[in-house]
């Protein structure tokens, strides 16, 4: 398809729950549950996370707990879970914990220093964790379960915006929503601009501009600048573990999304900090399509003056890509899955309808009709072209935000 002329559009408010703000622009990863927890590693079979007994002990969880890490070692964390703000309740599936990570031999003597998180001596100092309510099971699922707690690492808040609790963070986050201002813009109003950057082999590399009207709590924390966090704590803080999801499928979907786990293997074919742009598709039987935008034909395909430009990957639901328009890395594609798993061949327009070859952009899906792809997907996401050595290529599809 012809590559539209060079503009930059702004989507004004792109949410998914609570999580406002930019375009839905992120920094994906690689690891579960982060640094010191798991070392999942591109192309190789996911790493175990660990999970900790948590049988007739109050939530959110407090104190020691342990996982058998076999020869006589096991991974201990000891953690503090503030209480949400009065006259609030907790949520009853993950809080934000605040603990030690060490190695503890069977005496329970610490083995040396322990990096976790991003913390290179998580021992004497305390890392932002999410707390969740159940394990992640090798198959990409979380097993919800009231006596099992599983740890990620999670962001670091500014002091500023005295977040200690899931509450205070959806309390920050809706306080930052009311100051978005309507569209047009008043006199004197002007949206915040800031580079996107991503880093590879210890280069800094811009790969365009966003527009931001409102820095959120998310904004200002590291979650897209840091590489050791775990993707299960970043799709929680991105807004996919919805309420009304009681089986948490569209935070599942986000989890496979995000390290590029085409195949539903768990074999991630991405790389650490590489972004994207990830969102609800528009029809969603649990709960309201997010607003994507203030004014709808705003929200397109943001394209940087200069070229690299996202453009639409694949659609997921929990178990796998449903269908893929272009590998987030050309290098890491799985040809063994992609010719056994993804063999209905589609062409989409660029707002999102059947089309022709001569027309449209052709996706693989593991559906034989597209009706049933759309019926089960969570997620869509957006993305570069990336190559290994750095280089980030423009998308031609122009199939815009959901």
């Amino acid at each position: 398809m012809k590559k539209r002329s060079l503009i930059l559009v702004v989507c004004f408010i792109c949410s998914s729950a609570y999580a406002l703000g930019g375009d839905n622009t992120h920094s994906q990863g690689v690891r579960l549950a982060g640094r010191g927890f798991d070392e999942s590693v591109a192309e190789q079979p996911p790493a175990d996370v660990p999970w900790f007994s948590n049988k007739a002990k109050p939530w959110p969880p407090q104190g020691a707990f342990t996982y058998d890490l076999g020869g006589s070692k096991a991974l201990k964390v000891d953690v503090t879970c503030p209480q949400p703000p009065r006259g609030t309740s907790p949520d009853p599936r993950f809080a934000l914990c605040f603990g030690l990570v060490t190695e503890v031999d069977a005496v329970g003597a610490p083995i040396g220093t322990k990096a976790a998180c991003d913390s290179d001596n998580s021992g004497i100092e305390k890392v932002p964790l999410l707390a969740i309510r159940g394990a992640w099971k090798r198959q990409g699922h979380i097993q919800l379960d009231d006596d099992v707690v599983t740890f990620a690492c999670a962001p670091t808040f500014p002091k500023e915006t005295n977040i200690t609790s899931l509450m205070d963070f959806r309390i920050r986050t809706q306080q930052a929503a009311r100051l978005v201002p309507q569209h047009p813009f008043k006199k004197g109003q002007r949206p915040v601009q800031a580079n996107v950057s991503t880093t590879f082999e210890g280069k800094n590399i811009v790969v365009g501009k966003s527009v931001k009207l409102v820095l959120t709590p998310l904004d200002l924390s590291n979650i897209d600048k840091s590489h050791n966090l775990g993707v299960l704590a970043k799709c929680y803080f991105w807004g996919f573990a919805k309420l009304l999801d009681v089986e948490l499928k569209t935070y599942e979907a986000c989890v496979r999304a995000a390290r590029a786990d085409y195949c539903g293997n768990g074999k991630s074919q991405t790389q650490p900090g590489t972004w994207i742009q990830i969102f609800e598709p528009k029809d969603s039987a649990l709960a309201v399509a997010p607003k994507v935008s203030l004014a709808e034909e705003l929200c397109q395909p943001i394209e940087f003056p200069p070229p690299p430009s996202f453009c639409f990957e694949a659609l997921w639901d929990e178990d796998r890509a449903l269908c893929v328009s272009h590998d987030r890395f050309e290098q890491l594609r799985d040809q063994d899955c992609e010719k056994t798993q993804f063999q209905n061949v589609f062409y989409i327009g660029k707002e999102g309808e059947l089309a022709t070859a001569t027309t449209g952009v052709e996706i693989r899906c593991t559906e034989s009709t597209y009706d049933q792809v759309l019926h089960k997907a969570r997620i869509k996401n957006r993305s570069f072209i990336n190559d290994l050595d750095g280089g980030v290529h423009s998308c031609v599809n122009e199939i815009p935000c959901p």
